[in-house]
């Protein structure tokens, strides 16, 4: 799920044999469920700021696989709320989306992903940059 040039995606997953097993669905605004229903979120970025789907994945419990080009991934541990790659590497995904074939390594990462979330939720942040502010303004 996600804008991208969907026809040309459908094209390679063809020609990889892997069309009946793989839907791209283009942008959605109903991707809550769809995070609810994935195993793993993967966001190989070569650069994302901060992407805010990554952090919604997280808070969906779902164990995430990114690259330390993205800015979401800041706060995560490598192995501990998903993998952390040190950048878009097809071998490198390969071992890490064979790693959580593990339902119960699955879980534990999805729980460690769901606990960072809620450690930095929006009003938490609001609250921690106003703190900051303030110190910094002296008062």
């Amino acid at each position: 799920a996600g804008a991208g040039p969907v026809p040309e995606f459908e094209r390679i997953a063809e020609r990889a044999g892997v069309a009946a097993r793989v839907r791209f669905l283009g942008r959605r605004d109903d991707v809550l469920p769809l995070l609810g229903a994935a195993d793993v979120f993967v966001h190989p970025t070569a650069h994302d700021a901060c992407s805010l789907a990554t952090i919604e994945a997280m808070a969906t419990a779902t164990p995430v696989i990114t690259t330390r080009r993205n800015g979401a991934a800041d706060g995560m541990t490598d192995g501990c709320e998903g993998f952390v790659l040190k950048e878009p590497d097809a071998a490198a995904l390969a071992t890490a989306l064979l790693a959580l074939r593990d339902p119960v390594r699955r879980a534990a990462m999805g729980a460690a992903a769901r606990l960072l979330a809620e450690r930095h939720d929006f009003v938490r942040s609001v609250d921690r940059l106003c703190a900051l502010h303030d110190e910094l303004a002296g008062g």
